[in-house]
């Protein structure tokens, strides 16, 4: 039963103007939206490895106020929202987190206290490794990751003059972060200058190392790191990125102009020895006691080496310490100073050259002499007949050689394959 003196309260203050009364209004649910959210993996290498086993994912809305929520998260796991090997999903979110990692228990309301429509957005944490693109179609959000794969190439180069070579191989090794463990043989193998050997990288700690080395150059062994980070930017050994756009002047690293890691190495030709068989023009029988001398062309007068054949006939030029003596890219002059007992001396010099990409040539006044070639090891053997005093040489149609008395010599050029001796003649006569 209502009193008297609140009735009369009550109909005092209703009069008055603007004069309002709160009445309880019955409470009613307001409406909310679903979020749809797709992950899908593009990974060209059919290599799943380094795909993490589980993502998370902010969702923010705007039009709310300080004191409403403005992010929270969304996990997936490929546990528990794998579709198949390329993709994983979610439909029909209604609840999501409020912290990563927690119960889902933040609503989403398609409203915000003054009517206006709520917009939600769906990002991803970093993965790394991979880059990530956004597609959204309505409620829907569309997540692809493409796996980051680096192109990697090698150059092979004389280190005497930078000419590019052939026939290095290179191998790559990936390893455990910051190259923990022993590393284990990537497949691929690169081959010097060759663009069709490249291998593609993904994310992790990498080295690389020349493994075959071409013909007549000295072998390197060193181990060069690098590193491919979650963003696919290249990295030296000590995590610094490497930008450089130009051919590096020393082993090394740099980028081509489609951003293709370029592996530099440089290789130093092998020093050469000289060896020098002398044989008898007719019977071919060696000859022991002959003397060379070796001088560079360009300082005739200063002699580097001597050589003595021996009671096999053959002797190798050496220092003035007896040691054997390490022929350089150059020019030289080999002259016979003695010749052996009753035959005749040889009235001009050899010249020889070895260019800068190991190639070497000779001639014996204006003639060519014929080369073989080496396989393996720097060594260049002259086999030299000589004429005996007294004794005129054979001459003769095609095929002969002719000589002229107290003044002939036959010579060959030829480099020595695994020790096996390669012996060809001049191209003419002397």
């Amino acid at each position: 039963m209502v009193s008297d003196e609140w009735s009369n309260n009550f109909d005092t203050k209703r009069r008055q103007s603007g004069y309002k009364v709160d009445f309880g209004v019955p409470s009613a649910k307001a409406p909310g939206i679903e979020l749809n959210l797709s992950k899908m993996w593009v990974e060209q290498d059919s290599d799943s490895s380094i795909r993490p086993q589980l993502i998370d994912f902010t969702v923010t809305r705007d039009k709310v106020n300080s004191s409403s929520w403005t992010k929270g998260y969304i996990r997936l796991t490929e546990d528990d929202n794998k579709i198949d090997n390329t993709s994983w999903g979610k439909q029909n979110i209604s609840k999501i987190s409020e912290s990563i990692g927690t119960v889902e228990n933040l609503s989403l309301p398609k409203y915000n206290n003054q009517g206006e429509e709520i917009n939600y957005s769906i990002d991803e944490l970093y993965v790394p490794g991979y880059v990530s693109t956004k597609e959204v179609t309505g409620n829907s959000t569309t997540w692809t990751n493409t796996k980051i794969l680096r192109k990697i190439v090698a150059e092979k180069y004389n280190k005497n003059g930078e000419n590019s070579l052939s026939g290095a191989e290179f191998t790559l090794k990936k390893f455990d972060d910051n190259w923990n463990g022993s590393g284990v043989g990537i497949d691929n193998v690169l081959t010097g200058n060759d663009e069709s050997s490249f291998s593609k990288l993904p994310t992790g700690f990498y080295s690389i190392t020349e493994t075959t080395t071409p013909t007549g150059f000295k072998s390197d062994s060193t181990e060069y790191k690098f590193q491919i980070d979650g963003e696919g930017k290249l990295l030296d050994a000590t995590a610094k990125e490497i930008t450089a756009q130009a051919k590096p002047t020393t082993d090394g690293f740099y980028l081509n102009s489609d951003n293709t890691i370029v592996f530099v190495k440089y290789n130093e030709l092998k020093t050469f020895t000289f060896s020098i068989t002398k044989v008898d023009e007719q019977t071919k029988k060696e000859l022991s006691g002959a003397e060379f001398s070796l001088a560079q062309e360009d300082a005739p007068e200063t002699m580097l080496a001597t050589l003595t054949t021996n009671a096999e006939g053959t002797g190798t030029f050496v220092d003035a310490s007896n040691n054997s003596y390490k022929m350089r890219a150059g020019s030289y002059i080999v002259t016979e100073t003695k010749a052996p007992t009753d035959y005749v001396l040889l009235p001009q010099e050899f010249n020889v050259k070895i260019a800068k990409d190991g190639k070497v040539t000779a001639t014996y006044g204006d003639k060519d002499l014929d080369i073989g070639t080496s396989l393996s090891e720097n060594t260049i053997q002259l086999t030299v007949a000589n004429t005996k005093k007294g004794i005129l040489p054979a001459t003769g149609g095609k095929g002969k050689r002719a000589y002229v008395l107290g003044a002939t010599a036959v010579a060959t050029l030829a480099i020595l394959v695994g020790g096996v001796y390669v012996y060809r003649n001049r191209k003419g006569g002397l």
